[in-house]
């Protein structure tokens, strides 16, 4: 996933690139935050950068979206009713798609979604085979279209159909595992 993140209290705005490893994020009490959650098949929509260069990072809102991220921020602040932020945060996805009209890599779009059907248990192999595609191209476009190497988004969807599993209890842990 990708983050876009609105700190009300320190007035910043940030993103927060597609995870492919573990960091650890303190907040203080009194925190007030709002942010926006996106698959990051999705975020490519909203900026014209390549997800590569977000990738474990966080960047600063006003590196990513060159226009006004202050203005945002200041809409945000001045409307302190929950309902009233996200239609602010609404329109504002809203003009930086209309902004970003970026086409899109349908194939890699399909790919994305077979793995998310198969929960990640899938290889490399086998979707390309699947797509008549080389194994490197299917890579290369991935990366190139998404920041994420096949093996990484592969590797975080199923470690989140395992979450997931751990989280319903319906099976045991070792059952998971082997799955």
């Amino acid at each position: 996933c990708t983050d876009l993140i609105f700190d009300l209290q320190q007035h910043t705005a940030f993103v927060s690139g597609p995870m492919s490893a573990f960091q650890l994020r303190k907040l203080t009490a009194n925190v007030d935050l709002v942010g926006l959650r996106c698959k990051t098949e999705h975020f490519t929509k909203l900026v014209r950068i390549p997800l590569a260069e977000l990738k474990n990072t966080r960047a600063e809102l006003s590196q990513v979206v060159p226009h006004s991220p202050a203005s945002i921020l200041s809409q945000l602040i001045d409307r302190p009713i929950l309902e009233d932020q996200i239609a602010t945060l609404r329109s504002f996805v809203c003009t930086l798609v209309n902004e970003n009209d970026r086409r899109e890599d349908k194939l890699v779009l399909s790919v994305v979604r077979k793995i998310r059907l198969m929960k990640g248990c899938t290889s490399i192999r086998d979707l390309a085979a699947a797509y008549h595609i080389s194994v490197r191209q299917l890579e290369r476009r991935f990366r190139n279209f998404l920041g994420l190497t096949i093996k990484e988004f592969v590797s975080v969807v199923r470690f989140n159909a395992a979450k997931e599993k751990i989280n319903q209890l319906t099976k045991s842990l070792g059952e998971i595992s082997f799955e």
